[in-house]
């Protein structure tokens, strides 16, 4: 029977559903035909038939849409501070999940997933000057991490335009910043000191605070060698390499060889000085530095011992500097394999104009005396008086073969040729 005081038919909502039954009514299909019904007196009636299907087709379908949501259509049940997303049929419901909790604060459980065809995934905070925070509970780690299978993870700090890409490490009590201030070049900062690593070649290397520059591990005026007492056998650091005076005086805490009255004139005769290895190894390296007078070519080697702790056989090392010149660094490569405490013997030929020898920085000059051998007390400049060989009647360069039956002189002297040696422990 059609409504009370209504027209016994239906222009509209029984004509164009009249095909469909309430089981199968959607509620995007009533919609379709709901929504374009003006609303005015002469549809009266349709509104009421309007509604009464509505209500039909819920009884059946246990469907609530469009009356338990908004305007906006979304369907499902939503619980208090729950977002529901979609509209009909495609509607997503509310649920714990995805929901507003306390002022302002939008609650994700576990993944957010920022999809796209062909754009960057961006979260961003567009309020000018404020911070975007990621924070975690308890010992959580904030993670960056790659999903495809062995594909490497980036992290990229990128500064805007110009700006430099800083990265800052900091708590209540600490901090330090890491920053790209130069192209290929990383600064550690912390105050008003900082660590520059240059990338930007083989050759970069590290700018240490005081200015100075380290290229290699083994190399730098920044302290990667220092002076280590004989007796105490002081291995090698990171980057510090321990460097030992060569000759007996310094194990007696002797300072420069200094003068040039350290040698002879006599360029046809070789002055031999002892030595001892002051730990096992490889012998590898020899440094002394000239000071401000230069001179001739400084022969140099360094012989052996026999049974007697004499100097015997062939040099089992040679160097020589050319014509030498003034506040110059010699560090000439050596590879003898040395056992703790062995007797070695230095041998230096004599020259006609001959050269000052430092071990360890003196005067204005600019070139620093690495490295140094022991010199603990400013007044403390040349070697105590010790027992020195000599073999006359040879040819200036040549260094003879040795043997027992060698016819040596002995002299006492004050001024010795003095040099640091560097040895890898095996």
């Amino acid at each position: 029977m059609p409504l009370p005081d209504a027209n016994n038919y239906s222009m509209r909502i029984y004509e164009l559903l009249k095909e469909t039954d309430l089981e199968n009514l959607s509620y995007a299909q009533f919609q379709g035909v709901a929504e374009k019904l003006f609303i005015e007196p002469e549809n009266e009636d349709e509104m009421r038939r309007l509604v009464l299907v509505q209500l039909a087709r819920m009884a059946v379908r246990g469907d609530w849409n469009g009356f338990l949501t908004g305007s906006s259509g979304i369907g499902g049940s939503i619980a208090t501070d729950q977002v529901a997303f979609g509209s009909g049929t495609d509607a997503i419901e509310g649920n714990d999940n995805f929901k507003f909790t306390g002022s302002s604060v939008l609650e994700l459980v576990n993944t957010l997933d920022i999809g796209g065809v062909g754009a960057a995934g961006i979260i961003k905070n567009s309020q000018s000057k404020q911070d975007l925070e990621l924070k975690v509970t308890g010992r959580g780690n904030v993670r960056v991490k790659n999903e495809t299978t062995n594909q490497a993870s980036q992290l990229n700090i990128q500064g805007n335009g110009s700006g430099d890409p800083i990265i800052s490490l900091s708590n209540d009590t600490k901090s330090v910043s890491l920053q790209c201030d130069t192209n290929q070049k990383l600064s550690v900062k912390g105050g008003s000191d900082e660590f520059v690593f240059d990338a930007s070649s083989a050759t970069g290397g590290i700018t240490w605070p005081d200015g100075t520059i380290q290229t290699t591990a083994a190399s730098g005026s920044g302290g990667s060698k220092y002076a280590a007492n004989s007796l105490i056998k002081a291995p090698d650091q990171t980057t510090n390499n321990a460097y030992f005076p060569l000759n007996l005086s310094g194990y007696f805490l002797q300072g420069n060889t200094q003068v040039t009255n350290w040698n002879t004139t006599d360029t046809t005769a070789i002055r031999l000085i002892q030595a001892l290895a002051p730990k096992a190894g490889t012998l590898d390296e020899l440094a002394f530095r000239t000071g401000s007078t230069a001179g001739d070519t400084l022969y140099f080697a360094i012989y052996a011992s026999d049974s007697n702790n004499m100097p015997t056989g062939d040099p089992i090392f040679t160097f020589n500097t050319g014509t030498t010149t003034a506040n110059t660094q010699y560090e000439p490569t050596i590879s003898v394999t040395v056992t703790e405490g062995q007797p070695l013997w230095i041998a230096t030929f004599g020259q006609t104009n001959r050269t000052q020898i430092w071990t360890t920085y003196s005067g204005s000059t600019s070139v620093r005396a690495w490295p140094m051998t022991p010199r603990f007390l400013s007044s403390i400049n040349y070697s105590n008086d010790q027992n020195q060989l000599t073999l006359n009647g040879l040819t200036n360069g040549v260094f003879p073969t040795l043997s027992s039956s060698t016819e040596f002189t002995s002299t006492l002297v004050t001024y010795q040729f003095k040099a640091a040696i560097h040895i890898t422990e095996t």
